[in-house]
């Protein structure tokens, strides 16, 4: 059986235990889940572009997810051709990045670059462009 649980607010952390009862009495109280949130995943960035590009870098923009779904956006991750690019930690909320060569890109070559936002409970569709350096 399936229960919904509308919790009073969202992106705080619950303690969910769960038992069954009937006209017997109630049942033995299950295991505690601790820390379920009342949340979801973020929705996915929008408006991914390239702001300014040469053979050797590109300028990124995009547009922040328009929901965290109930738990704030902790961080945008950049991805060239489905690997993770490195950001600093103060830099992880920024909606704008430069890329170059040493980020893992191919002069002359052709790359997905995507961005996924994320929060406590992962992590969004991806957001992707092609580009051509």
């Amino acid at each position: 059986t399936m229960h919904t649980f509308r919790a009073p607010l969202t992106g705080k952390p619950y303690d969910v235990c769960l038992a069954a009862r009937n006209r017997a009495g109630e049942s033995e109280k299950g295991q505690i889940l601790a820390n379920v949130f009342a949340c979801s995943y973020p929705s996915s960035p929008s408006g991914l572009r390239a702001l300014e590009q040469n053979v050797h870098r590109i300028k990124l923009a995009w547009v922040p997810s328009h929901s965290d779904a109930g738990c704030p956006v902790t961080a945008y991750e950049i991805q060239i051709d489905g690997k993770a690019v490195p950001r600093p930690a103060n830099m992880q909320l920024h909606t704008r990045m430069n890329l170059t060569v040493n980020d893992g890109l191919e002069p002359r070559g052709t790359h997905r670059i995507s961005v996924i936002a994320r929060n406590i409970v992962g992590d969004s569709e991806p957001t992707s462009l092609l580009a051509l350096l």
